[in-house]
């Protein structure tokens, strides 16, 4: 599988599982014998994790950050691609400057409450490396900005 066929078949929604049925018929629509190939669900899940690693690992070795970044942070939820009918709640979160435009984290979250928000975004500041170049927050969510125990603006910014 190419980055452009998991790309495809990401953008499209489907599943490991439908994305097998997909790729066996349209080999065999065009004459290509699948009956040596690979092709099923638990091997089209490892190679679209390991391209998409891939292409993480490239983005983040090639990140040049701004040195002053602003971080926007808001819930989503999110339909899993894994679970029929199910959805997630992430906590999506970009880095922005004047020349940096990116999301730097999607984390699943726990529960809905502020420490596990406030926790997501540190930890994703720590691992692209950019905590001193965040000088400002930006966030819409209300357990993140609001109620007793519950705020991220607890000083770990």
């Amino acid at each position: 599988m190419t980055p452009k066929l998991v790309d495809a078949l990401d953008v499209a929604k489907l599943s490991s599982n439908q994305a097998a049925k997909v790729i066996a018929a349209t080999a065999h629509s065009l004459g290509v014998d699948i009956s040596d190939k690979n092709i099923n669900s638990t091997s089209i899940r490892c190679r679209r994790e390991a391209l998409r690693g891939e292409s993480a690992s490239a983005v983040k070795s090639s990140f040049n950050p701004d040195p002053i970044l602003m971080i926007h942070f808001d819930k989503k939820t999110v339909e899993s691609l894994s679970e029929a009918q199910s959805s997630k709640e992430r906590l999506a979160i970009v880095a922005t400057g004047v020349t940096t435009d990116l999301m730097i984290a999607a984390p699943e979250l726990p529960n809905k409450r502020g420490e596990p928000i406030a926790k997501s975004v540190c930890d994703a500041l720590e691992e692209w490396n950019i905590t001193q170049n965040a000088k400002a927050l930006n966030f819409d969510s209300t357990a993140a900005n609001t109620g007793t125990g519950t705020s991220t603006n607890d000083g770990n910014f």
